[in-house]
């Protein structure tokens, strides 16, 4: 009987060794890998809710923070063709004096007509693909032809020519931009803007006005260039104060998402050391068991002897 108590002991200690080591591998795993939380019933409460809110606004902030970037880069690349476009209308009125010294006023036309095509490649600009000042339609060419075709008309009801937005593809929709929850803001610039219409129209009045040698035409189209060089730089300025907005509101969301990544990693790295020590505690428990079940083996073994 006590050979038979003592066999069923040392069976019953290898089947707690068998238990722990499988405990220890999982342990094992769980560690080495990263992937501590992963039983959530041992987190408490608060931890569970720590650690699920740290991972939403860790996930929802990277994603608002890409938004901001990509805002921020259209933003910039807007001021950078606005800046541009500000250099064609110095060009031409540098031109429009110099024609006067000269009778012979093709090349002065040609430069008119290179100075229109520049407006036209500058809004047309595009940022990964996508044009910058046609609206929502960012997938459509917004402005086609204004160096041929003039986009100066006749207005039976002013009876008087007046610029027009003939040349506009795009949509009259201006990209939007949630910053805080229900506050949204509007930014870019559409390339049918008065702005733009007067400096195109102003380019054609000096082309114009070059081809017939028409000085009334000339100082139309010279009093539209001077005017909307103005018109530029506020279009700057206020781009400049939304892409300020932006940026400090991306400096918030990136100062969130790092706070959230910390908070997480500290709950992470609080529940590894944990598993560390239960894998400790577990380590010790086998070797007690060994120990054990060595000991029962040689009870057990020596009770056989006697019997014999």
């Amino acid at each position: 009987m006590p050979a038979i108590s003592n066999a069923r002991q040392h069976a019953l200690s290898r089947q707690s060794i068998n238990n722990r080591m499988a405990k220890m591998q999982e342990n094992n795993e769980k560690v080495n890998t990263g992937k501590a939380v992963k039983d959530f019933s041992k987190l408490k409460s608060r931890e569970i809710y720590a650690l699920f809110n740290s991972y939403e606004i860790s996930k929802s902030t990277a994603t608002k923070t890409e938004i901001y970037s990509g805002v921020l880069e259209k933003i910039e690349a807007t001021n950078r063709a606005l800046e541009r476009i500000k250099e064609v209308i110095t060009a031409a009125r540098r031109t429009v004096i110099q024609s006067e010294r000269n009778p012979q006023k093709a090349q002065y036309i040609e430069l008119i007509k290179q100075g229109l095509g520049n407006i036209e490649g500058e809004l047309n600009t595009h940022v990964h693909g996508k044009y910058i000042f046609a609206g929502s339609h960012s997938d459509i060419k917004p402005v086609n032809g204004i160096r041929f075709d003039s986009n100066i008309r006749w207005d039976l009801k002013k009876l008087d020519f007046v610029p027009t937005a003939n040349y506009y593809r795009g949509n009259d929709y201006l990209e939007k931009l949630e910053i805080f929850p229900g506050e949204v803001i509007e930014f870019g610039i559409l390339a049918n803007d008065p702005v733009f219409q007067e400096i195109i129209a102003g380019m054609n009045y000096i082309k114009d006005g070059l081809q017939d040698n028409n000085h009334a035409m000339l100082k139309q189209g010279m009093e539209l260039l001077e005017k909307n060089d103005e018109g530029i730089l506020v279009k700057i300025s206020k781009l400049g104060q939304i892409g300020d907005r932006i940026s400090e509101n991306k400096e918030l969301q990136e100062n969130r998402h790092e706070t959230a990544e910390m908070a997480l990693q500290k709950i992470t790295d609080a529940d590894i050391i944990e598993l560390a020590m239960e894998r400790n505690q577990l380590s010790e428990a086998v070797q007690a068991d060994i120990s054990t079940a060595n000991e029962l083996k040689k009870m057990t073994e020596s009770v056989i002897n006697m019997l014999r």
